[in-house]
């Protein structure tokens, strides 16, 4: 089975977040990176393509955590 996380906040901190998350993935499949969230879009955006670079998928984009 697959955890699937989402990362809220895309900011500075998110983005390192985000590259721990990357360097876990590259020796564990047990989690994935389906959805990150962030009020500002481009913020998102970037942190999606990160995301896309590194692992060849491009989690959902959200700018509501209502969503």
């Amino acid at each position: 089975m697959t955890l699937q996380l989402a990362m809220v906040g895309c900011g500075g901190m998110g983005f390192r977040h985000t590259r721990g998350f990357i360097e876990l993935a590259s020796k564990f499949d047990t989690f994935r990176l389906a959805a990150v969230c962030d009020l500002h879009e481009q913020a998102a955006n970037h942190v999606a393509t990160t995301i896309e670079d590194a692992l060849g998928y491009r989690p959902k984009i959200y700018t509501d955590f209502a969503q």
